[in-house]
């Protein structure tokens, strides 16, 4: 997660910004003209550590007094913006972070879904094209058998019709039962990991476009960050 921190142009209160939600902070008037609007970023890292960056040069970025441009810190250090020392509060990077989740994680869940499903339906269909094609070769052996007169090929194609009808009819009822069970752990599997992070609340409803549009979970309305 990437929070962008800097000056609200018109309240001149602290703004974070995470994708595109807003959040503001403070008194109005309460942060200086020296922080300018896009004045530094926040990245939330792996460890629960962060990696504070100045975003221009002409900023000044401190953390512990000392001027930085990119510098990995932790609740711990203490970060001011501009000339003015404004202090940047650990309890609004807090704020933030409690009132946005990230679900970029969500993408791949849900279109690894879509992806095994639409395999199942086409290996499916195409199991039924080819047990169609049985009663095919019974009219291609009475047809030879016809045009031919030729009684032996005829009981050869009608024998090998017999035998792929049976091997049809053998799979069909190994995948009658298979098949199922394998969508069964599959949708189970789905309705556990394409889940909101904070609520746990399945997402099924709505697909990852849809969750982008929506920017926010339909049950506990947590803003949802998709960086």
């Amino acid at each position: 997660m990437e929070i962008i921190f800097g000056r609200e142009e018109n309240s001149s209160q602290l703004q974070a910004k995470v994708d595109k939600l807003v959040f503001t902070f403070g008194d109005t008037g309460s942060v200086p003209k020296t922080v300018s609007r896009q004045h530094c970023k926040m990245t939330v890292l792996d460890d629960g550590s962060y990696m504070l960056q100045n975003l221009k040069m002409e900023n000044d970025t401190f953390v512990n007094g000392m001027s930085i441009q990119t510098k990995k810190v932790t609740q711990q250090d203490v970060i001011e913006l501009g000339s003015s020392h404004y202090k940047l509060r650990w309890d609004y990077v807090q704020a933030v972070l409690s009132k946005t989740v990230n679900v970029s994680h969500l993408e791949k869940i849900w279109n690894d879904y879509q992806d095994k499903k639409l395999q199942q339906q086409i290996a499916e269909r195409k199991f039924n094209t080819l047990k169609g094609a049985t009663g095919l070769k019974t009219m291609v052996a009475i047809a030879v058998n016809m045009m031919l007169g030729s009684n032996t090929v005829y009981i050869i194609l009608y024998a090998v019709a017999i035998l792929l009808s049976l091997g049809f009819t053998i799979k069909a009822y190994i995948a009658a039962s298979k098949l199922p069970n394998e969508m069964k752990v599959l949708t189970e599997k789905f309705q556990k990991d394409y889940s909101c992070p904070k609520c746990n609340h399945f997402l099924g409803t709505q697909s990852y476009e849809l969750l982008k549009q929506n920017k926010a979970c339909p049950y506990c309305k947590v803003n949802f960050d998709f960086g």
